[in-house]
């Protein structure tokens, strides 16, 4: 057997083997200062060294090399906001027309005639103008009117009229000048429609005509309806059906 081990390793080697398939058969010699229970000092060591380099892990390696990003104030372009154009005097005319259905359920003078106006406010409910009033000698039940302008009605006002079941078609003209006959500017306006065929109650102390929820509106037969709009340079148009007696307003104005 000794004699023929140092040919079996020669035959190897003439075989052309690599030494990393004679390695799992070399016996190692003992470290005589490790044992079984010692660290790897190599391994250890390693670690130490990459923990000195100052890289603790991706996250700070990421934060030290790639900028934060999102919204930066110092480098958004401000938002200028544009005021709103100056009011200048307003040209042309308004016309508004609107058609009235009969209110459910009827007033008592249903079948004698009622009684209706239409007037024009700015913005802030302050009185321009009446462009419309059918009320007679009973115009004193228009509550809201009668407020508006003190009683002191700056329109041609005719006599009652019965309302068909299909409705009256209304149509005014408002010349954009207030009561006095002062030119208006370009800006916010509101229309105001009135209908009774009732004798309707005093408005409620303490609260304003432009109020909804007066003791007027639970009133059979009366109605009242506001429509916001704008005069402007260029000329607009507005229309609105929301409502169950003032049905197909549209107000259009022309420079």
């Amino acid at each position: 057997m000794k004699a023929w081990l140092p040919m079996f390793g020669l035959t190897v080697l003439i075989c052309g083997c690599s030494q990393s398939v004679l390695r799992p058969y070399q016996i190692a010699r003992p470290d005589p200062d490790r044992t079984e229970a010692s660290p790897n000092t190599d391994i250890a060591g390693s670690a130490a060294n990459e923990g000195n380099s100052g890289i603790t892990g991706s996250s700070e390696k990421t934060d030290a090399t790639i900028p934060a990003t999102g919204n930066d104030s110092t480098s958004t372009t401000p938002v200028t906001n544009t005021p709103p154009a100056a009011p200048v005097p307003a040209t042309g005319s308004v016309s508004v027309t609107v058609n009235i259905i009969p209110p459910t359920p009827a007033g008592p003078y249903r079948n004698r005639g009622h009684i209706r106006s239409v007037w024009i406010t700015d913005a802030n409910n302050q009185y321009i103008k009446t462009i419309h009033a059918f009320a007679g000698q009973r115009a004193v039940h228009l509550k809201r009117w009668q407020v508006f302008t003190a009683r002191t009605l700056d329109a041609t006002s005719g006599a009652t009229q019965t309302t068909p079941a299909a409705g009256i078609p209304v149509t005014a003209t408002w010349d954009l000048k207030d009561k006095a006959g002062a030119q208006m500017m370009t800006g916010d306006y509101k229309i105001w429609m009135e209908f009774t065929e009732a004798n309707t109650p005093a408005l409620d102390a303490g609260k304003a005509p432009a109020d909804v929820n007066q003791v007027i509106d639970n009133t059979n037969g009366y109605e009242s309806f506001v429509v916001p709009f704008t005069v402007s340079p260029a000329g607009t148009t507005k229309t609105d059906s929301s409502n169950a007696v003032f049905k197909d307003v549209a107000v259009k104005h022309v420079p």
